[in-house]
């Protein structure tokens, strides 16, 4: 006869046995993982617009206890001129090209009303005035963001800073030094864009994570490839240019 106390089974003679260990599935510890967190990480890189003082990141605070049931395959990475340039013009492209698109537009038709305004009337000074600053408008609406890619290109240069994060079957793991928090596939603002010198990882519309291939172990490459195919399904996007 059996006498079961806080995890442990005792048999007749009163001698314990090695406590019982439960095996818990991905899905489970998917489902159970604690710690809901907006995660502020000097990981990454940053939009060049955002509205809030630190960029944040959705993710789930790992205990201890979940720490060593979930791991992934580790990357320590870089970044280099050759592969922010292109990560951020994705990224660019994906979180703010279509917004940049309509202000054009619609400042494009406001330019062209001024000045057949102006055209008809050459008195109208005030029409000159706003057609020339809807002109300024969409100068900066292009230039701002190569401007910004050109100052992250020098602040990570002069960082030589290397980053660490693991991906699993779940979502990223973002080693902090207050422990491992993930970001979950599932999560509708996650992303990635593969490039051919660098997967872009979009986490929200203010945070992106460009990790390069070459910092990647050849015989990882592939398995890294599905685990965020299988993660993020249409999400997960390739680009040859």
């Amino acid at each position: 006869m059996f006498n079961f106390l806080k995890g442990s089974v005792l048999l007749n003679n009163n001698t314990p046995t090695e406590p019982l260990k439960e095996t818990r599935t991905r899905d489970e510890i998917h489902e159970d993982l604690s710690g809901q967190t907006k995660l502020v990480t000097d990981q990454g890189l940053t939009a060049d617009q955002y509205s809030v003082s630190d960029p944040w990141i959705d993710s789930n605070r790992l205990s201890e206890e979940e720490e060593e049931e979930l791991s992934g395959i580790l990357v320590e990475y870089d970044m280099r001129k050759e592969e922010i340039i292109p990560g951020m013009k994705a990224f660019q492209h994906k979180v703010s090209f279509r917004k940049n698109m309509i202000y054009t537009a619609i400042l494009t038709v406001l330019t062209v009303l001024y000045y057949q305004a102006v055209f008809r009337n050459p008195d109208y000074d005030i029409g000159k005035v706003l057609g020339a600053l809807c002109l300024f408008v969409i100068l900066m609406i292009w230039y701002l963001p190569v401007r910004h890619i050109r100052n992250t290109v020098k602040a990570v240069e002069s960082e030589h800073m290397t980053y660490r994060l693991e991906i699993s079957e779940i979502g990223f793991l973002i080693l902090e030094d207050s422990g491992k928090y993930l970001v979950r596939f599932s999560t509708p603002s996650v992303s990635v864009i593969e490039l051919p010198v660098c997967f872009t990882v979009c986490v929200s519309r203010e945070k992106v994570f460009i990790i390069p291939k070459r910092c990647i172990r050849p015989e990882d490459m592939d398995e890294i490839r599905r685990r965020m195919q299988q993660g993020l399904g249409d999400r997960y996007v390739v680009k040859e240019k």
